[in-house]
């Protein structure tokens, strides 16, 4: 087991019974969201119809009234602007959580990339339930990525501050005030081309930090 990482890049939780002991075991993800939040003062939510057809009763429902053969129901839908923060520590790719030392055999230059693709692809063509019916409308994607090349945190700040770019680039001015080389970059984009670009940019040029 020295040269087993398990799921170093998203995290795992494993659930299991051992010796008559229920146990837990979890490793964390290296990248951490925060909820996806709508702007308070232009996001709405409305309650839509929806008639969802039950095929073995729909030749009962003729001339009785009774609604057989379909579900009503109305389902909620919300449109507006949102706000999401994401850190994603990229030091953490092919580390021993205990030892602190990094694994040897593996292509951590590999790995850290196909964890930044999987970043940008949940942006590009968002998932999860109820897609067939409420698959998202993105009209805009605006926002900032800020990266940095040494042990100096990469500023966040959510959009929900209206001011948030400008508070992340003097944010991140100050800091490579403190140190030697300026570490951290941050690059603005409008648009879900300009932000696919600057995601490319950094996968074509990434490099392992930490050995």
């Amino acid at each position: 087991m020295k040269t087993c990482i398990i799921d170093d890049a998203e995290g795992i939780l494993i659930t299991s019974e051992i010796g008559g002991k229920k146990r837990s075991i979890s490793r964390k993800s290296a990248i951490e969201f925060g909820w996806v939040v709508g702007c308070p003062d232009n996001t709405r939510t409305e309650s839509y119809f929806h008639a969802k057809y039950v095929p073995e009763g729909r030749g009962k429902g003729s001339g009785a009234g009774e609604n057989l053969g379909q579900n009503i129901f109305h389902r909620p839908a919300s449109s507006g602007q949102y706000a999401v923060v994401a850190n994603i520590d990229l030091y953490k790719v092919g580390r021993n959580d205990i030892t602190l030392a990094y694994v040897d055999g593996i292509d951590r230059q590999a790995r850290i990339k196909a964890l930044l693709k999987s970043v940008l692809n949940t942006f590009i063509k968002p998932t999860g339930a109820h897609r067939n019916t409420q698959h998202p409308h993105i009209l805009d994607f605006t926002g900032i990525i800020a990266t940095s090349t040494s042990t100096l945190p990469a500023p966040v700040l959510s959009g929900l501050n209206s001011n948030y770019r400008d508070e992340i680039k003097k944010i991140a001015g100050n800091l490579n005030r403190t140190t030697t080389g300026d570490p951290i970059a941050v690059t603005p984009f409008d648009g879900l081309g300009a932000f696919s670009g600057v995601m490319a940019d950094i996968i074509c040029k990434v490099q392992p930090y930490g050995g």
